[in-house]
Formats: structure tokens, C-alpha cells, sequence
């Protein structure tokens, strides 16, 4: 039994994608806007009764939305190849190293998911870490 927090954060960027037989179109520079939904799991720890504190998880999303925002996503080191799933991973880890070193171990909260939406065309993609 736990609970599942999730927190959502925006940016606008840009991108291009080459190589291994993709579609002419994706070779050019062009950008999305983007929702980012990261789903977090826990049980409320006693000093403070609550998974995380949802401030603090806002304001490290956010921190990792700056690194993105208004940016082209392949000069970003890591995302190269910005496909929606590379840029899943990629905000997984920055998230999973915050988990690490910015929670307390008492608390044993584990990232669930990053679920990536380009809500203007509807499209989404989920990364799950755990069930």
C-alpha cells in the first residue's frame, strides 16, 4: 500500500531528428510545447505526514524544465536524439538523482513514471520505473 503523488511542469522547445530512416519532416529544426507529468510513491513519513512536499517536488521540476525550456534539445548533453522516449528517460534521471540526494531516506519514495504529452497534437509517452 502507498500512495502516488504526481506533479506537472511545462516547457517550449525545439528539435530535429535525422537519421535511421525517419520521415524528411523531423530533419528540420521545429518545436513543441510540453506537459510533463512525474507520478512519485510513498507512504506519508511520521514528522511529516505527506509523500513529499509538494513545493519542493514543483520547484525541482521546475528546475529541470528551465534546463529544457525555449532550448534546442539536442545540444542539451544526453538528449542528442530527442525523441519523446529519450526525453522521458532523461527527465527520469534528473528526478531519480534528486530522489536520491534530496529526500531523506526515511521517507522510501520511488519514482513511478514520467509521462511525457504534446497536448496540442495529441500526443503522449509514458516511462514507467516501477508498478
Amino acid at each position: 500500500m502507498s500512495f502516488e503523488i504526481t506533479q506537472e511542469f511545462t516547457f517550449d522547445c525545439a528539435h530535429f531528428l535525422t537519421g535511421n530512416g525517419r520521415r524528411d519532416e523531423y530533419s528540420a529544426v521545429h518545436g513543441h510545447s510540453f506537459v510533463c507529468a512525474v507520478t512519485v510513491s510513498g507512504l506519508p513519513v511520521d514528522h511529516a505526514d505527506w509523500v513529499v512536499d509538494f513545493a519542493e517536488f514543483k520547484s525541482v521540476l521546475i528546475k529541470i524544465g528551465q534546463q529544457l525550456d525555449h532550448k534546442i534539445l539536442n545540444d542539451i548533453p544526453g538528449l542528442e536524439t530527442p525523441t519523446m522516449e529519450n526525453i522521458c528517460v532523461w527527465i527520469a534521471s534528473h528526478v531519480s538523482e534528486w530522489l536520491t540526494v534530496g529526500i531523506p531516506a526515511d521517507q522510501l519514495v520511488k519514482l513511478i513514471s514520467v509521462k511525457l504529452m504534446r497536448k496540442t497534437i495529441g500526443q503522449s509517452c509514458v516511462y514507467r520505473l516501477e508498478k
